[in-house]
């Protein structure tokens, strides 16, 4: 299953954005009073490194993945901006890299792991506009975002290293609109390295592009009883191709990452009422995920050869994986050839 990259939570709902192979998940979710307590229970494991966190209905949710031994593993936590970004500059001072932001319950929250390289700036908006001019700035100087988020009327913007590729980036206050720009997007390859909500707006930030080669996925749900249950389903498709193909690849951690989610589905299904089965989302993509007629129509051709279950299944999702392979190329070509032409006509 590709990682969980980003999530944010806006507009009543959870929105995640997947990317690279994953060797197994698990989360945390607590108020603010347990959030420093729980940060400091994962750092004992020294293999669980935080990803992303968001923050609704009175509870932080920290999505941690498995890795071999996480490097350097340290948080801050203020209540007021100037403190918070004193901390961001200390840290920075001895090199360590800030991978997670974000501000909610009154609480700015900040993640470091491992150091950074090249170079590595913060700046802090007033307003929407004047946070969409400090980025265009920033990013005319080839410094790259890897940071955002809103608090205290104010945006906060964190940037490392150089640009590796194109930049685009979008403010929309519909969330059909944003997620039609991420779905766009999605098909024709480009990475999503930064999401956030604030002032009533999402905002997104694209870089570069995802390689063939990586698996990929974007989806929303209203609660976040049911996002945990998108989580867990994109591991137990995952599971089933590994099967088939033999290549066994998810091992223990699969199982104590998919009963840890189990677990805390159960207990915010307890706590809230919310049921895990409950509405379905208003929208999301995975990389394998497109290419409905050609599955339709695989399926009639299998039923043909008396194909099995299994075997029938097999066959659609291959033949998905094929049609969608196809429309990236599609357009990735056509993003190339819109890039040409741009390029002709400043020659002109």
């Amino acid at each position: 299953m590709p990682t969980l990259q980003s999530v944010q939570y806006g507009t009543g709902q959870w929105f995640g954005y997947f990317r690279g192979e994953s060797d197994g998940y698990t989360f945390k979710v607590c108020p603010t009073e347990e959030l420093d307590e729980k940060m400091e229970e994962m750092r004992k494991t020294e293999e669980n490194s935080l990803k992303t966190v968001a923050f609704a209905d009175g509870q932080w949710y920290l999505h941690f993945e498995i890795v071999d031994k996480v490097d350097r593993f340290e948080w801050v936590i203020k209540k007021r901006i100037e403190k918070f970004t004193e901390e961001v500059h200390r840290m920075l001072e001895e090199g360590r890299s800030l991978k997670c932001v974000y501000y909610a319950d009154g609480k700015w929250f900040g993640y470091f792991e491992g150091n950074y390289e090249g170079t590595v700036k913060y700046v802090t908006s007033l307003s929407l506009q004047e946070m969409a001019k400090d980025l265009e700035e920033q990013l005319a100087a080839d410094h790259a975002l890897r940071c955002a988020a809103h608090g205290e009327d104010q945006w906060f913007l964190y940037f490392e290293g150089s640009l590796t590729g194109d930049s685009e980036w979008l403010i929309n206050s519909d969330f059909a609109e944003f997620t039609k720009s991420v779905s766009e997007r999605f098909g024709r390859d480009e990475d999503l390295k930064v999401v956030s909500y604030g002032e009533k707006v999402w905002f997104a930030y694209w870089e570069g592009d995802v390689s063939e080669e990586e698996p990929a996925a974007w989806g929303n749900r209203p609660h976040l009883a049911q996002f945990q249950e998108y989580v867990a389903e994109l591991w137990k498709q995952d599971e089933e191709e590994d099967e088939e193909d033999g290549s066994g690849k998810k091992e223990a951690a699969v199982a104590e990452s998919k009963a840890a989610a189990a677990s805390a589905m159960d207990k915010l299904e307890t706590e809230t009422g919310v049921k895990k089965s409950a509405d379905p989302p208003a929208e999301e993509a995975t990389a394998a995920a497109s290419g409905g007629d050609a599955a339709a129509a695989s399926a009639d051709g299998a039923a043909e050869k008396e194909l099995s279950p299994k075997e029938l299944k097999a066959l659609e999702k291959k033949k998905a994986k094929e049609e969608a392979k196809r429309k990236k190329e599609e357009a990735k070509k056509a993003k190339e050839e819109e890039k040409r032409k741009k390029k002709e006509a400043k020659k002109k």
